[in-house]
């Protein structure tokens, strides 16, 4: 029948590291475009860039995860 597994990883930290990189990106966008008054231009380029890494990251994390799968099943 079917096999239930646990999740690999919390769903919670995977919304938290996208959330956490994207305003720590933010803030420093905005700390920046403060000190060169540009604002809102630098703070919304580090949304962005916060956004792709955590992205990044979590892609990364799911492939990682799919290879292990996928060697655990051909040793069995």
């Amino acid at each position: 029948m079917w096999k239930i597994e646990p999740p690999k990883q919390d769903p919670l930290q995977i919304g938290l590291t996208i959330v956490a990189a994207t305003a720590l990106f933010g803030i420093v966008g905005w700390w920046i475009d403060r000190r060169l008054e540009t604002f809102p231009l630098l703070m919304a380029l580090g949304c962005v860039i916060g956004f792709s890494a955590a992205m990044y990251h979590m892609i990364m994390r799911v492939r990682q995860m799919d290879d292990k799968k996928g060697k655990e099943e051909e040793a069995e």
